[in-house]
């Protein structure tokens, strides 16, 4: 069963002293809630200002103007905001905030005194002995920080805080071996948290064990859009391994096909192009090699149907990119002295419906080795200067090869039907309506993109089962393929399409809580950061299918490596100031302002928020920041309390997990999420 910490029921169950605020008072503090929500700070503090003005002991309105003169970048107002509010309320977390604020302002003995004020109130206060250890690690004295840490570790044994700032601790006292199994620990626990995989790395290179180095550095390259920083530091490294391929076709054959049964009937399903081995953004990665083989004859065909060359089952053939009159083509080689170059589309047509094929592409990059086994014919053809990989794939195998990539496949059955469901409709709809990848000359890219599709390696008997049992069911509105979206977990409540920018006023993406205590959304500030803080209960929450880093996340970004990005990006120059702005009524961050030393910039668009935050890419956009500076003034770093992971529009996967396991069926899960939709059942006996 899910922990919940003790720290959590003190954070979401706050009473106030004071007696609840009159109509007019309240009134006001739901305009400064509004105007904090919309994105006008300042104006909502001056609101809360105002209630104070009416009642001075408010305690809400002190609290939540605190929290927003946070976020401005105002700590010392800040500060006076929560010390009023503690001399209403002394409670522990009012003192951890008060604390944690006196700490940004390096105030080192007043933020001692708060901490252990808190302390005294809850002993099990994990962010006031985080507090503390923080205090002892300002002060160098490395062993009590170490105790503090322990200490909060008990009582929040997942914030990867803890072990990030012992790793950091055992690094200064450049005891190296301790160092890098708390960095692990984070890595681990959270891949995601970057700056503990960077400065694991680190540790590895001062050990000189390049080696390891080497793995974590491709390990942070490989975890989200390609970095120059990174890139260029693998290409300094020793111990870099030359390409080659790795094509065994006795072996695969013999381990695969005996566990593997016959494709899905395929007799009138409509055909998708899927772009293989895309990146982030569902394009073509550079590629000028490629290898294959088929578990069954194969002729080589050009666009007409021509037939360019014959192939036996299991031979290994060799695409590579060459040049011709300064024009791109294709050299094709295959045994024995099966030799031709094509400047057009080449085709593998497998002779059996039962074939397969594996591919294989290899990269001195990790994240640009290519691997796959498919279905269906395999498309080459070169596409802006490089090789381009296509599978035509029917739409039930196609699925069939999502919805374990896309949600683990040990998760509730009626959950996987749902994504069975989901994955289908949104082929259909990117195809047939969006054509979002028009331009790349195919219907779906295979990355998180579109949807992840991993082929037959994510086919199993469970698969099967999930997409026959569901066959040709997809999301309906109004008689029209729905765009049924979904992201990995909403954090406990999702997103409406019309809150973020550019997204649409789509009727079915309708923001919900994911089930757990009833609260009144938007929270309040203080609310949201503490709601943030802890573990509420959810649908979406932690589980034997959901990791706690995919539902509660913290992360630490460190401004140096930060400013490289935002100042290519935005030309604002160093950055001075991060201010989260609008939010949706989830608490998801839709607008962000940058100011730096040269001009400042609002980033509205959600998934360039997420990348210009992290060092690689922030879980969720659900977040709230803390910003640290050094002693002179100038911002340092930024340490992020997040939920949730993906966009957190339409499905919540954790979420469905959760809902499965409670006894919804699958089309009580799809109704849940969008509100309105039919589930329509495809006629494939119908002529294409």
């Amino acid at each position: 069963m899910f922990l919940i910490f003790v720290f959590a029921r003190l954070f979401t169950s706050l009473s106030f002293a004071n007696p609840p605020p009159s109509p007019l008072r309240k009134n006001l503090l739901d305009q400064a809630q509004a105007l904090y929500y919309a994105g006008n700070l300042s104006s909502s503090v001056r609101t809360y200002k105002k209630a104070i003005h009416k009642e001075p002991k408010l305690l809400e309105a002190w609290l939540n103007g605190a929290v927003v003169l946070e976020t401005l970048g105002r700590e010392k107002e800040a500060r006076t905001w929560y010390q009023k509010a503690a001399e209403i309320n002394p409670s522990s977390n009012i003192e951890t905030a008060l604390g944690w604020c006196e700490l940004k302002l390096h105030e080192l003995s007043s933020a001692k005194t708060d901490f252990n004020r808190a302390l005294a109130g809850n002993s099990k206060d994990s962010y006031a002995h985080l507090g503390m250890a923080r205090v002892y690690m300002e002060k160098r004295n490395f062993p009590w920080a170490l105790h503090e840490l322990k200490s909060a570790a008990k009582s929040n044994p997942h914030l990867t805080l803890i072990p990030f700032y012992e790793g950091q601790i055992y690094q200064k006292m450049r005891r190296l071996g301790k160092a890098s199994s708390f960095y692990q620990k984070v890595a681990s626990a959270d891949s995601y948290f970057v700056e503990a995989q960077e400065k694991l790395a680190r540790v590895y290179l001062q050990e000189g064990d390049y080696s390891k180095a080497v793995a974590e550095f491709e390990r942070i390259n490989g975890s989200g859009p390609e970095s120059s920083k990174w890139k260029k530091l693998l290409s300094l490294l020793p111990n870099q391994v030359a390409p080659g391929f790795s094509l065994n076709p006795s072996r695969f054959y013999h381990w695969l096909m005996p566990i593997l049964s016959k494709p899905l009937p395929s007799q009138g399903v409509p055909l998708l192009r899927i772009g293989i081995g895309t990146n982030h953004l569902g394009r073509p990665e550079r590629r000028s090699l490629a290898a294959f083989y088929v578990t069954s004859p194969f002729d080589l065909k050009d666009s007409k149907g021509n037939i360019l060359a014959h192939g036996n089952a299991n031979q290994i053939w060799i695409v590579r990119l060459a040049s011709q009159k300064r024009k791109k083509i294709l050299s094709i080689s295959g045994p024995p002295n099966n030799n031709f170059i094509a400047s057009q589309p080449v085709t593998i047509f497998p002779k059996s419906q039962n074939a397969l094929i594996k591919l294989e592409s290899p990269s001195r990059l990790p994240q640009l080795v290519l691997a796959k086994v498919l279905r269906g014919n395999v498309e080459f053809s070169i596409f802006q200067g490089n090789i381009r990989i296509v599978n035509t794939i029917d739409l039930e195998n196609y699925t069939q090869g999502v919805v374990a990539a896309e949600m683990p496949i040990r998760s509730p059955v009626e959950a996987l039907k749902a994504q069975a469901i989901l994955a289908r409709s949104e082929a259909l709809f990117l195809k047939t309506i969006w054509r979002r990848h028009k331009k790349q000359g195919y219907d779906l890219c295979d990355r998180e993109h579109c949807q992840v599709y991993l082929g037959v390696h994510a086919e199993s008997a469970l698969a099967r089962r999930v997409v026959q049992e569901t066959r040709g069911e997809i999301l309906t509105y109004h008689g029209r393929i729905a765009h049924g979206i979904y992201s990995a977990d909403c954090g406990g409540h999702t997103q409406s399409g019309d809150e973020l920018s550019g997204w649409g006023k789509i009727p079915y993406w309708k923001g919900i809580p994911d089930g757990g205590k009833k609260r009144d959304w938007p929270l309040s500030p203080w609310k949201l950061r503490h709601w943030l803080l802890s573990w509420p209960e959810a649908f979406c929450q932690p589980s034997s299918n959901v990791d706690y880093s995919h539902y509660r996340w913290s992360q630490v970004v460190s401004i140096k490596a930060l400013n490289r990005k935002v100042s290519r990006r935005l030309k604002i120059g160093r950055l001075i100031s991060v201010i989260p702005l609008k939010r949706s009524v989830s608490g998801n961050v839709n607008s962000v302002l940058f100011i730096g030393s040269k001009g400042r910039a609002i980033v509205r668009d959600e998934l360039e928020i997420r990348n210009l935050l992290g060092l690689q890419t922030l879980r969720s956009t659900l977040f709230v920041l803390d910003a640290e500076y050094d002693a002179k003034g100038h911002l340092q770093s930024l340490i992020f309390h997040g939920g949730g992971w993906g966009h957190g529009v339409g499905l919540c996967q954790s979420g469905a997990m959760g809902r499965a396991a409670a006894g919804q069926d699958y089309k009580q899960i799809i109704q849940a999420y969008f509100p309105g939709v039919k589930i329509k059942k495809l006629d494939y006996s119908k002529k294409k």
